[in-house]
C-alpha cells in the first residue's frame, strides 16, 4: 500500500506564539505526515521563494505583517501558492480586509482564532 505524500503548508504569521500553536494544530488534526514552513514576514517570504521550489498545498495567512501586507506575501511566494488553499487568520474587520487579502477563495477566520473552526477548516483542506 502507498502512503500518502505529506501535504506541504506554508504558515505566514508574524506573531510567534500563533505560529507555534497553528503548526501544532495542522500537525494534529491533519491526520496524516504534513510538511509545515513558518515565515514571519514578507521577506522571509521572498527568501523562501529564492530557496524553495516545492508548491505548497496549503497557506495559512495573516494579513498584517511588519513590513508589508498578506497580499505582498502572496506576491512574493508566487508560483508557490497559486494553487494553495488559503487560510486567512486576521484581527482586521473582514469588510476593511480587501485590500489586504490574496483574491478568492480562501477561509476566513477571525483573530482570536477559535481553535474549534481552525480544526475544521484545516480538516477541510487537509
Amino acid at each position: 500500500m502507498m502512503s500518502q505524500a505529506p501535504l506541504h503548508w506554508i504558515v505566514v504569521e508574524d506573531n510567534p506564539d500563533s505560529r507555534f500553536l497553528f503548526e501544532r494544530f495542522i500537525r494534529k488534526v491533519a491526520g496524516h505526515e504534513v510538511k509545515v514552513v513558518a515565515l514571519a514576514s514578507v521577506e522571509d517570504c521572498r527568501a523562501y521563494a529564492k530557496l524553495s521550489d516545492e508548491p505548497a498545498d496549503a497557506l495559512i495567512l495573516d494579513l498584517m505583517l511588519p513590513d508589508g501586507t498578506g497580499r505582498d506575501a502572496v506576491n512574493c511566494l508566487g508560483s508557490l501558492v497559486e494553487r494553495a488553499r488559503i487560510m486567512v487568520c486576521s484581527a482586521l474587520d473582514p469588510d476593511k480586509a480587501a485590500d489586504f487579502v490574496p483574491d478568492p477563495p480562501y477561509w476566513l477566520l477571525p483573530k482570536p482564532v477559535s481553535l474549534n473552526a481552525f480544526s475544521q477548516t484545516v480538516e477541510e483542506i487537509a
